[in-house]
């Protein structure tokens, strides 16, 4: 694992895209902080929270992409097999090494309030606990994408389909609201998502009877609730929404004292995620291997 953790953080600084990386951020929380604070004279660092996010979930696709999808684009495939490593440390060596470079530019943004202290009377708790909440919130969405990523084989799509799973994360309380105020568009989302998924099983194995199975049906069974049970779109969908809304839990950390809870939630999800990711490399990986 330490091998592979190595040679995926000194592959992002061989080129542009670990620099790239840190600058953006960088840079995004600096504009921020001085438009939210210094011209503002607010010394509210935490407000600078509500925003960065989404340019967090901007990058984290791209950075999952350019870690999990490069080995086929490279055709290195076979030389990961033939190493002595085990298909968890591997996956394991991936994701630390994101999460590294996700952390280099956050321990930048600590500096900001001492900074900021000059302005008036800082709340450090209410900045670092923030702070601390944003990176286990990052840390979260970082495993969630490089799930998606592991599932995808080119870069393009995986970008894309990375972005609109963060962009229905950040936007989930929009749509738990949009769901009780109109149930056939919670239906209309849920038929989507099979018909994704029925596709992604048709693209990766190349087989169509499983795709339409996948996607027939969960989509039979969530138009039976529709005409049914459509208390299932009004009620219960929204609830789960707000449940998996996780830049919006971010402003618990935001007053002042560390949300246990919600950081217990966000770990999970990561180490979740991370196992769901491993699972997959795992078995379909080797079966592609004897076909060849």
């Amino acid at each position: 694992m330490t091998a592979i953790f190595k040679r995926e953080f000194r592959d992002y600084f061989t080129g542009m895209f670990g620099w790239i990386f840190i600058a953006v951020l960088v840079l995004a929380g600096g504009v921020l902080s001085t438009a939210v604070n210094i011209l503002s004279g607010s010394t509210d660092f935490s407000a600078i929270f509500a925003t960065l996010p989404e340019v967090l979930i901007v990058l984290l696709p791209f950075l999952a992409s350019q870690t999990f999808t490069k080995e086929r684009a490279e055709q290195n495939e076979l030389w990961l097999r033939s190493l002595p490593v085990r298909r968890t440390g591997l996956i394991l060596g991936k994701y630390f090494a994101m999460l590294l470079l996700f952390l280099l530019p956050t321990a930048l943004l600590a500096v900001f309030p001492p900074l900021l202290d000059n302005l008036g009377n800082i709340s450090y708790g209410s900045a670092y606990c923030t702070l601390a909440g944003y990176v286990l919130m990052g840390s979260a969405l970082l495993a969630i994408c490089a799930f998606a990523a592991s599932c995808l084989h080119n870069r393009i799509v995986s970008v894309i389909v990375g972005i609109l799973i963060c962009a229905v994360i950040y936007f989930a309380p929009v749509l738990a609201s949009l769901f009780v105020w109109r149930a056939w568009i919670g239906y209309l989302v849920c038929g989507l998502i099979c018909a994704g998924i029925g596709a992604w099983l048709v693209i990766r194995y190349r087989r169509v009877l499983p795709g339409v199975l996948a996607a027939g049906i969960p989509l039979v069974l969530f138009t039976l609730l529709y005409f049914l049970l459509p208390v299932f779109y009004s009620d219960f969908l929204p609830a789960v929404l707000d449940f998996c809304s996780l830049v919006s839990l971010l402003n618990g950390f935001t007053i002042g004292h560390f949300d246990v809870p919600t950081g217990v939630y966000y770990l999970s999800i990561a180490v979740l995620f991370v196992f769901l990711t491993v699972q997959l490399q795992t078995k379909p990986v080797r079966k592609e291997g004897k076909g060849k």
